[in-house]
């Protein structure tokens, strides 16, 4: 039997209806990665530091569940690996956060998106056609080849700039939210290490 999975997330206001958005939009995401019916629990937080002292607190309180935490890297990374047992995103939280990897814990249980969730939209082109329409500046978008490299300000900001003539330009919040819900996982598959990581983490998760 599939233990429960527990998914917390960085992002999302204090609000319901803000954590109501980020978790359908995971969701959905999830769900059209192919694992409708046996869904994991997404937990949105807020902070990044508040998403990790959830993680650590439900490692306490809910031992029998797999709890995973999952946040933007902020920074790049050399030789991102796709291997859901590289401990390459504990080593980097623990240098750039200074949070200590659990005692027991796996090394999927740390999963990144490198560096922002802003990566993840600026890489599937048809969906920001489909959201923004014909005002998206698709050239000012940032460069696809080695996307999770790019310095996470800059990606936001190009988002802004190839989005500045749209009727509502990007800005993070519920907005960047319905976009992730429309994205396409295979696209992201495509072109992010770190998306295949967590693919595979509720591939050997959830498909065992």
């Amino acid at each position: 039997m599939v233990r429960a999975i527990n998914i917390f997330l960085e992002g999302s206001g204090d609000s319901r209806e803000q954590r109501i958005v980020c978790r359908r939009a995971f969701q959905t995401l999830c769900e059209k990665m192919g694992f409708k019916g046996k869904m994991p629990t997404f937990i949105p937080c807020g902070t990044r530091n508040r998403a990790y002292r959830d993680f650590i607190n439900s490692l306490k309180l809910n031992p029998e569940a797999i709890n995973i935490l999952l946040v933007d890297s902020e920074d790049p990374l050399k030789n991102l690996s796709p291997d859901p047992h590289s401990d390459i995103a504990w080593i980097h939280l623990n240098l750039r956060d200074g949070w200590i990897r659990p005692a027991d814990t796996e090394p999927y249980q740390a999963l990144i998106m490198a560096t922002s969730m802003e990566t993840w939209i600026a890489t599937d082109r048809e969906a920001l056609k489909a959201f923004f329409g014909k005002d998206l500046q698709e050239n000012a978008l940032p460069t696809l080849p080695q996307i999770e490299s790019q310095n996470r300000k800059e990606v936001f900001k190009k988002l802004e700039h190839a989005t500045r003539n749209c009727k509502r330009p990007y800005q993070k919040g519920d907005q960047s939210f319905k976009i992730l819900e429309t994205l396409d996982p295979e696209i992201l598959h495509q072109h992010l290490t770190q998306f295949q990581r967590l693919k595979a983490t509720l591939d050997s998760l959830l498909n065992t």
